[in-house]
C-alpha cells in the first residue's frame, strides 16, 4: 500500500539529519494527504513538517504547495483565519515565482475567504484576477463558480444588468459541462433577479427550472425558498 511505502521511505529518511531531502518532505506530503480526510490533525502536522524542510532548503514552490493544502484543511475545519493566512502565504510565493497554475488556483480560495468575512472589493479583485487565468488554462468549472459569483455580486449590489449578463455567460458554460447543480443555482439567482426587477411570472418559472433539476439530482435544497 501507498501509505505503508511512504512510512518505510520516512525510516530510511532521517528527519533530524542536518540538510533534510526533497524525498522526505515528498514523504511526509503523501502521507498527509493519505490522512487527510481520517485524521486531519496527523495531516496538518506532517505538512508543517513538511513545510519546514521545504522552508529549510530554499524551496519556495514545494513550501507554497505546502501553504496551499494547510489553508485548504483549515477552510474544511472551519478556520477560515488561519485559512487565509496560509493561502495568502501561498499566493505570495506564487506570484514571486510567477506560477500562473498556482496564482490561478488560489485566487478563487483567498476571494472566496474574503467574500466570506465581507471584504466585498478584495473578494472582487482575486475573482476578477483569477478569471482570465482559469479561462487560459482552460478551467472551465471554475471559469463558470467565478463568472456565477460575479454575477452574484452584481445582483447583490442592485446591478442588474451587470448579474443578468453575468449569469447568462455562467449558464453556457455550465451547460456545455453539463452541470446540472450549477444551473440549478444559477436559475436560482435568476429568479432573484426576475424578482427584483418585479417580474413574478419569470421569477417562478426560473424557481420551477431551479426545483425540478434539484429533484432530478437528489438536491436536499430543492425546497429553498427566496
Amino acid at each position: 500500500r501507498q501509505e505503508e511505502a511512504a512510512e518505510r521511505l520516512l525510516k530510511v529518511l532521517s528527519l533530524t539529519e542536518a540538510n533534510p531531502s526533497r524525498e522526505t518532505s515528498l514523504a511526509l506530503f503523501d502521507l498527509a494527504m493519505l490522512e487527510k480526510a481520517k485524521a486531519p490533525d496527523t495531516a496538518q502536522e506532517k505538512l508543517k513538517k513538511a513545510l519546514a524542510i521545504n522552508q529549510h532548503n530554499g524551496d519556495s514552490a514545494g513550501e507554497a504547495v505546502c501553504l496551499s493544502h494547510l489553508g485548504f484543511l483549515a477552510m474544511q475545519h472551519g478556520k477560515n483565519k488561519t485559512a487565509q493566512d496560509f493561502l495568502e502565504n501561498a499566493l505570495t510565493l506564487c506570484r514571486h515565482l510567477n506560477d500562473t497554475t498556482g496564482i490561478a488556483n488560489l485566487l478563487p480560495w483567498t476571494g472566496d475567504l474574503h467574500f466570506r468575512k465581507g471584504d466585498l472589493d478584495q473578494a472582487r479583485t482575486h475573482f476578477q484576477e483569477a478569471l482570465p487565468l482559469l479561462k487560459t488554462l482552460g478551467d472551465s468549472s471554475m471559469s463558470a463558480q467565478i463568472v456565477h459569483q460575479l454575477a452574484t455580486m452584481d445582483l447583490n449590489k442592485g446591478d442588474s444588468d451587470s448579474a443578468l449578463k453575468g449569469f447568462q455567460e455562467a449558464l453556457e458554460i455550465k451547460r456545455m459541462l453539463d452541470d446540472q447543480e450549477g444551473e440549478a443555482a444559477t436559475f436560482f439567482q435568476l429568479g432573484r433577479l426576475a424578482k427584483e426587477k418585479g417580474n413574478q411570472e419569470a421569477c417562478l418559472r426560473f424557481l420551477g427550472m431551479c426545483h425540478r433539476i434539484d429533484q432530478e439530482i437528489g438536491d436536499p435544497d430543492a425546497d429553498q425558498e427566496l
